[in-house]
Parts: C-alpha cells; sequence; structure tokens
C-alpha cells in the first residue's frame, strides 16, 4: 500500500483550499497476487472515522493496474470526507489489511 498522504493532509490544514473533501491517491498491493500481470476480484475499502462523528464510506475498485516491474496492484481515489482520525480496511479474494491514518 502507498499513497500520497501529504496532499491530503495539506487539505485539512490552514493551507488547504478544499477542507472536508479530499480524495487521496492509494495503490492497494495484493500479498497472495497469483500471477504477474495479475487480475483478481474487485478490491473492497471500508472507511470508518473513529473521531468525533462516525462517518462511514465503503468503495470498490474493480481494475487491476499493472507497474512496469510487473507489479499489480488496485489504484484508488479515496475519499476522505472530514479531518479526524480514520481505520481504512481493505479486502480482496484471501487478502485484508488495515491501517488508522489522521488527517487534521
Amino acid at each position: 500500500m502507498a499513497g500520497n498522504f501529504h496532499a491530503a493532509r495539506i487539505q485539512f490544514s490552514d493551507q488547504g483550499t478544499n477542507q472536508g473533501d479530499a480524495r487521496v491517491k492509494i495503490y492497494w498491493t495484493p500479498l497472495h497476487a497469483s500471477s504477474k500481470p495479475w487480475t483478481g476480484p474487485r478490491l473492497t475499502v471500508h472507511l470508518t472515522r473513529l473521531s468525533g462523528t462516525r462517518i462511514t464510506r465503503t468503495l470498490h475498485q474493480p481494475t487491476v493496474a499493472h507497474g512496469a516491474d510487473g507489479r499489480s496492484f488496485y489504484p484508488t481515489d479515496t475519499p476522505i470526507p472530514a479531518p479526524g482520525r480514520w481505520k481504512l480496511e481493505a479486502s480482496t479474494g484471501q487478502d485484508t489489511g488495515c491501517f488508522i491514518v489522521t488527517f487534521t
């Protein structure tokens, strides 16, 4: 998993011009990709705000992208609708994972 969290954090800071409507590009790499290039089941990401008023979102990404090195990944333009502490849970096939990130 990789992403440009710095750009999203700026949107929630005093420097940001579009507060409350950040979109974060995250690249999710499945651990058990069976071949290169791999075509797997769609990715599902559940987002839950852990601080303040509870907000939840679910997004689906059916498209698998392939890097020049042959690695397969799911690119997402993930909506973060409000500042706060967020839990992002992703799953595709037998692969699952989560992380917590804060946007203030």
